[in-house]
């Protein structure tokens, strides 16, 4: 039982730091996008 557990931990885990990269990626995105535009002017 405690091995189906432990599956179950490091799923949910690895979905946590799923959610932070895609909202460093949107964030490093923003940023990107506003030197651009900066530099456009």
């Amino acid at each position: 039982m405690q091995g189906e557990q432990g599956k179950f931990m490091s799923v949910s885990v690895h979905g946590h730091h799923a959610l932070m990269d895609g909202f460093h990626v949107a964030e490093f995105y923003q940023l990107f996008e506003r030197l651009l535009y900066e530099q456009a002017e």
